[in-house]
């Protein structure tokens, strides 16, 4: 399976992931956000938050109204359905084309980066179907699917910015690699 992902996972794969992943980021956190909030009374959307908790979670629901909740669940499965398959796509693949020519943990960088994009997916659509499965029970309180909705939130959270780091580390390293075989082949 890692060598058939190789083939197809190039820079100009990675390019058009990143820029699909800024649009729609940009879209969805300026004027979608921006027009959530003001219809929820400048409440922020529940993911923004990472350390809520089920008393706290259950207020912010109340504060949305009926209203702000459907638009919620409107929102949960349009673009935030959308954009974890976008942007973990985008982590993994440029997991992949950094490391790939690292030997020699070239394959376990390649599992790594696949590995990473699909749980950072998955944590993201199991928050989403936790939170929406609370709204819609609401108002009960689902103490135990709120702490399950954080746990996703927090796995999601802290894989994203640990793919990022990886990205960024290998980056670094790929320069280094770089202006030393300047250095080598100057001398």
């Amino acid at each position: 399976m890692i060598n058939k992902l190789e083939k197809y996972v190039t820079l100009k794969l990675v390019i058009i992931l990143g820029a699909v992943f800024a649009v729609l980021y940009l879209i969805i956190n300026v004027p979608i956000l921006g027009y959530f909030r003001s219809c929820v009374d400048g409440n922020n959307y529940i993911e923004s938050n990472m350390f809520y908790t089920p008393q706290s979670l259950h207020e912010l629901l109340v504060a949305y109204g009926e209203s702000g909740r459907s638009l919620y669940i409107k929102m949960s499965l349009g673009f935030d359905f959308i954009f974890p398959l976008v942007y973990s796509a985008f982590l993994a693949a440029s997991i992949f084309l950094v490391y790939k020519n690292w030997r020699p943990l070239k394959k376990a960088w390649l599992k790594i980066g696949l590995i990473m994009g699909i749980v950072i997916c998955f944590s993201d659509f199991l928050e989403n179907i936790f939170l929406i499965t609370i709204i819609l029970k609401f108002p009960a309180k689902m103490e135990a699917l709120s702490i399950l909705a954080l746990c996703a939130t927090i796995i999601k959270s802290v894989l994203t910015v640990s793919a990022a780091a990886l990205v960024i580390i290998g980056l670094i390293g790929l320069l280094i690699r770089k202006i030393q075989s300047r250095n080598n082949s100057a001398l």
